[in-house]
């Protein structure tokens, strides 16, 4: 597994551990029309580049802001153990993205696997531009 696509899977693996209720990928495609349970293991095992709508629709399956999802691994000592989103924190994520925050993100992301960003720019990028979704 290779940047972007790792820290996603990293943070797939970490957000299923911490919900029991969703610690499987039938328990969490179960929860989304949109992903399916082969899809979950794929994006967990690294094999896949997730699309945006796919992370977004895990995002509000886990009901977490969608850059939870581009947050490397050293970012988020501390938060790993949590068990959900932050005390006093809502789910920020709209239930579609708009054209214009795919085409951010496709952007960020693309930079990122031509070289110009490095996959710990662009997941500070990611997750500092999710936040304020």
């Amino acid at each position: 597994m290779h940047g972007i696509r790792n820290i996603v899977a990293r943070n797939l693996a970490a957000l299923m551990s911490q919900h029991s209720h969703l610690n499987s990928q039938a328990k969490v495609a179960g929860q989304s029309d949109a992903v399916s349970s082969a899809t979950v293991g794929r994006i967990r095992r690294g094999e896949v580049d997730a699309t945006i709508e796919t992370i977004g629709a895990l995002a509000n399956v886990f009901q977490v802001p969608i850059g939870q999802f581009f947050v490397a691994e050293t970012q988020l000592n501390g938060v790993a153990a949590a068990s959900g989103p932050a005390p006093g924190l809502q789910p920020r994520l709209s239930p579609t993205l708009s054209a214009l925050q795919v085409a951010t993100v496709t952007t960020l992301v693309s930079m990122a696997n031509k070289g110009l960003l490095s996959d710990k720019e662009c997941a500070l990028l990611l997750h500092q531009w999710a936040d304020k979704l």
